[in-house]
């Protein structure tokens, strides 16, 4: 091409860019050194402009003539909400600013010509024109505004559509409570729960304290294996200090203390230790998405690793719901915590099934966020062994058949999104 239509089509160019905005109001110099830059490629209907397949964005869009169609990748093959793109409209620039992979989906609509700009041409165009690095600054501005308010919206229909985990124990308790006396039968308790309908039985002195707790659970372990006299009375089959809370906590303390105890009741007491009512892991599952009790099942049920990573997944899916409906960060990290630490064991028993050490007397440490019970959703790892070494073993050999110990574990636990130590304070 000569240097006559050369000129010609830049002119053509800018004269293309003057109609649209940022471009109307660029600079004179920063203007003719786009116009000079451009080049114009065509894409057919159907074709895949820009993807995130296509790695770390090289080339900056300006749409001549046609229609593109921006849809997130999550969105592909579904009905969700996509963005339609028209002539004079600039693509990715979130992804060109930042040097990364994009994350929507640009794809023709029928016949389409695109002004293309390399990234080197890009940021020399930011560098020069105010004009271009304001209208790029206000657009990232825009969507990080649109990002916070959709989570916003979000999170304001997950609590009004379900009550949260700052609930009081006393707005969670919807009947009087049912108990009986350490005198009564445990005929007469069994009859009692049937007829009330509920799955525990709280077992109060004269003055309506708990002592004790009774489930369905029990009746099988207590009492039909062993052959138990249903006349004798329920206090020798009870289970005794029974998990109380005041009914001015919350359901977040609930759900703490059966994450860190193992157990599926809580009795709530007034200010005078007398029973108000019990709180139970089902009251809790309205208040979730994913399920205490489910989670608590998935991890102490485990015996892969790959169930083990997922039920770590949903202890951060949970944590999360309980961020959205307003939870303390002091509450939240240490329920976390709790649960983190049920993952930990469940991942050194499974690493005892394949290292014998049997004889030897340790213990497993857990140091940092851990140990103070104030883990986040993203947090690495820091722990030890200590132990005894017999006076006939040779103190080289145990330590090696400890280390090949931890090292399996340390690896299982960074499976399951505790990241290994950059400091290398591990067991291993």
């Amino acid at each position: 091409m000569n240097s006559r239509a050369t000129q010609m089509l830049i002119e053509a160019t800018r004269d293309f860019l003057r109609r649209y905005p940022p471009f109307d109001q660029m600079e004179t110099a920063a203007l003719d050194l786009l116009a000079a830059r451009l080049k114009l490629a065509y894409f057919a209907d159907g074709d895949v402009v820009v993807s995130p397949d296509d790695g770390i964005v090289r080339t900056f869009h300006i749409i001549q003539r046609g229609k593109i169609l921006a849809r997130r990748q999550k969105e592909l093959g579904s009905s969700g909400d996509a963005m339609t793109l028209g002539p004079g409209e600039c693509f990715p620039i979130g992804a060109m600013i930042g040097q990364r992979t994009c994350g929507n989906r640009y794809t023709a609509q029928g016949d389409v010509f695109c002004h293309q700009l390399g990234s080197e041409d890009f940021f020399e165009l930011l560098s020069i024109s105010p004009v271009f690095n304001h209208f790029c600054t206000q657009y990232l501005a825009t969507l990080l505004s649109q990002s916070q308010q959709q989570l916003q919206t979000e999170f304001a229909q997950r609590a009004a559509e379900q009550q949260t985990m700052n609930s009081l124990l006393s707005a969670l308790l919807k009947k009087p409570p049912v108990h009986v006396g350490v005198d009564t039968s445990i005929r007469e308790t069994i009859e009692k729960m049937a007829e009330s309908r509920v799955g525990s039985m709280v077992v109060t002195d004269g003055q309506k304290k708990p002592i004790g707790i009774f489930t369905q659970s029990d009746v099988m372990t207590r009492i039909v294996l062993p052959g138990t006299a249903l006349d004798l009375p329920i206090a020798e089959v009870m289970s005794r200090e029974p998990h109380t809370l005041p009914d001015s906590a919350h359901a977040y303390d609930a759900a703490l203390a059966m994450a860190a105890h193992g157990i599926r009741h809580v009795l709530v007491v007034d200010a005078e230790e007398r029973l108000q009512g019990v709180v139970s892991e089902r009251d809790l599952f309205a208040l979730q998405r994913v399920g205490l009790r489910q989670i608590r099942q998935e991890i102490e049920g485990a015996a892969t690793m790959e169930a083990l990573s997922q039920a770590s997944a949903d202890v951060r899916q949970l944590a999360l719901n309980m961020m959205a409906q307003g939870v303390g960060a002091e509450q939240l990290t240490r329920f976390i915590s709790a649960l983190n630490d049920t993952i930990t064991r469940r991942i050194i028993t499974l690493a005892l099934i394949e290292h014998d050490l049997y004889g030897i007397e340790w213990a497993w440490l857990s140091f940092g966020s851990e140990g103070r019970d104030e883990q986040t959703f993203s947090t690495d790892q820091d722990n030890g062994i200590v132990f005894v070494c017999p006076e006939l073993v040779e103190r080289e050999q145990l330590e090696l058949r400890l280390i090949e110990f931890a090292r399996d574990v340390n690896a299982n636990l960074d499976r399951c999104g505790f990241s290994l130590c950059l400091g290398n304070i591990m067991a291993s």
